[in-house]
């Protein structure tokens, strides 16, 4: 597949800062840098509907892009393999804010992030089995041309309670892994029980209690006073 190509303009280090990045924002330009072991770190400038069409064409954001650094001087015009290492989004409207660029040897490998795709469709999930997948990117070493665009895993044999791991799975061509082997891609977790409600055990009832009996030692009523004289 022919790599998508960006063209970046260099601009001077006084024209880095937040003002002058929303001023370049306004107009439609992506401020950014670019670097890589053959070069110093430059500040450019990228055109965003093009920043945006060459990342929706990659087949991840890790796939290597064709970079054209232009400048005023005569001849001043640079052709680099890069990968788009960062892109900050604002967190509401997802405009580009900034976008960092790698650049890299097409003749030494480097070591890189790529999804992992689960594939095939395993019958415990059928028996009602959850299935869980832990691990969504793998890093690989390999030359920028051999990137993948992911790593798939088979699951299709994968059985209740069971994990595949990345071990298990085979990488590409020119690819090695640099993720432990021991790394679990997948389980399939038997499906929860739902425990019973425990039984409510009927209050008992308070014991009834019982009447008050008179006292037998209740005093006799006072005579009146009048009563009291005549007897005396």
């Amino acid at each position: 597949m022919e790599r998508p190509e960006v063209r970046a303009q260099t601009r001077p280090a006084n024209s880095c800062g937040k003002g002058a990045a929303r001023k370049l924002r306004a107009e439609g330009l992506v401020p950014g840098v670019a670097y890589g072991p053959e070069m110093e770190a430059m500040p450019i400038v990228v055109n965003s509907k093009e920043l945006r069409r060459a990342a929706s064409s990659l087949p991840h954001t890790r796939s290597p892009i064709t970079l054209v650094l232009e400048n005023d001087s005569p001849g001043g015009q640079l052709t680099r393999t890069a990968i788009l290492k960062e892109i900050q989004r604002h967190p509401i409207t997802g405009q580009v804010l900034c976008v960092d660029f790698h650049c890299v040897s097409l003749t030494e490998k480097i070591v890189t992030s790529v999804p992992v795709q689960l594939v095939g469709s395993p019958e415990a999930i059928s028996h009602g089995g959850i299935l869980q997948h832990l691990l969504r990117e793998v890093e690989v070493s390999c030359l920028p041309g051999d990137i993948p665009a992911r790593i798939e895993v088979d699951i299709s044999n994968l059985q209740m309670d069971h994990a595949v791991h990345l071990g298990d799975a085979a990488p590409p061509p020119a690819v090695e892994f640099v993720t432990d082997l021991d790394t679990v891609v997948a389980v399939i977790s038997p499906p929860a029980v739902e425990e019973a409600p425990p039984e409510e055990v009927p209050a008992e009832a308070p014991p009834e209690e019982a009447p008050a009996e008179p006292s037998a030692k209740a005093e006799k009523p006072s005579q009146p006073a009048a009563e009291s004289k005549e007897k005396s």
